[in-house]
């Protein structure tokens, strides 16, 4: 997929980089910058995985190197019309960009679980399907708005963490984490209700308002960098409650 997004694109030099595993979430970065055709991206994608042993839910998304910012995504999901496309007419000019694969976290937990046919699948060969998804992905933030986090100003305490929402940091043992605007947001809502479980559609609204630019795996995909980035601590996590929405669990040390 990478080799042939190249050539599409008249680059028959430049190398698709080694993949980035965190979490659930694989990055594919290139070598060189290059333009992207929405529409040519999701046929390619789909000519590439039709027929294959293939996932049938998840996110696709381009991200911006400098800013490590989406600047474009979609979803493809297991139902009916359900599938999560935006508009393709304006192609996105000559950048340096990531692509990027995240299976959600429900599916994983249910193929961990035994749940899924394709757990196997899931479980060992990710990283074979990836290499068919590269420039699969196209985007469904045509631009992010900047806003400023929610939270009052100064540090909070999570576990041996600090947070600062203003900032936008997190910090553990001296070593300083940046957060985006919406992952700052974000944790700090879920800080404001700690031990408390609160449903997808309220964290949608609070964190994404009205813009269009969302869809409702846009939230995993943010949970799951929260995790990451939260690894340095196990008494602090963001627990999936299924079918009902996330809460922060904060696990009290003695």
């Amino acid at each position: 997929m990478g080799h042939e997004l190249l050539l599409s694109v008249g680059d028959s030099t430049s190398r698709v980089l080694p993949v980035q595993q965190v979490g659930n979430r694989y990055k594919v970065p290139f070598e060189t910058a290059f333009p992207l055709d929405p529409t040519h991206l999701t046929t390619l994608v789909e000519q590439v995985t039709t027929g294959r042993a293939f996932p049938n839910d998840y996110i696709v998304e381009v991200e911006a190197c400098d800013a490590l910012e989406i600047v474009y995504a979609y979803e493809i999901r297991d139902e009916a019309n359900s599938n999560l496309i935006p508009c393709q007419g304006r192609a996105l000019p000559t950048d340096c960009y990531n692509l990027v694969f995240t299976f959600p976290e429900d599916r994983i937990e249910m193929a961990a679980e035994g749940a899924e046919p394709i757990a196997n699948y899931y479980k060992y060969a990710a990283l074979a399907f990836l290499f068919f998804l590269l420039a699969g992905t196209v985007f469904y933030f045509s631009k992010r708005r900047s806003k400023a986090p929610v939270g009052t100003a100064g540090h909070r305490t999570l576990g041996s963490f600090r947070f600062s929402p203003t900032a936008m940091e997190l910090s553990i043992d001296g070593q300083v984490t940046s957060l985006t605007a919406k992952e700052a947001e974000l944790l700090a809502l879920l800080h404001d209700h700690a031990n408390e479980t609160l449903e997808r559609d309220l964290l949608l609204k609070t964190i994404w308002g009205n813009e269009d630019s969302y869809v409702g795996r846009t939230l995993d995909v943010f949970v799951s960098r929260l995790r990451k980035k939260l690894e340095g601590d196990p008494a602090v996590k963001i627990a999936n409650v299924r079918g009902v929405g996330y809460k922060l669990v904060l696990i009290s040390q003695k």
